[in-house]
């Protein structure tokens, strides 16, 4: 999980790195071919940045669902063990004023 957050971080570290180099090969007058190429490779870095972080925010929601969900039953099971146990006192309560 970790990974995706770093594939991110590294693309968006690496972007403005080949922009600079773009910038530098146009000043210098190189050929068009190169300055289509650190186009091309910052498209590359961005479509990459963009997928790990969907999936590293898919890998987060999924662990934060399940989280959730484990609470949600710890607390329903919780509940439900202390409304018996009320229950079962009342009705012993009950039980026991009416003998």
């Amino acid at each position: 999980m970790l990974y995706f957050q770093i594939g991110n971080d590294i693309s968006q570290f690496l972007g403005p790195l080949i922009l600079n180099q773009l910038l530098l090969s146009m000043q210098s007058g190189d050929r068009a071919w190169k300055g289509y190429v650190y186009a091309f490779s910052i498209f590359v870095g961005v479509v990459f940045g963009v997928l790990c972080e969907a999936q590293y925010f898919q890998n987060v929601m999924r662990v934060g669902f399940r989280l959730r969900s484990t609470l949600t039953i710890a607390s329903n099971g919780a509940a439900s063990s202390t409304v018996r146990s009320l229950l079962d006192s009342f009705s012993t309560l009950m039980g026991s004023g009416l003998s």
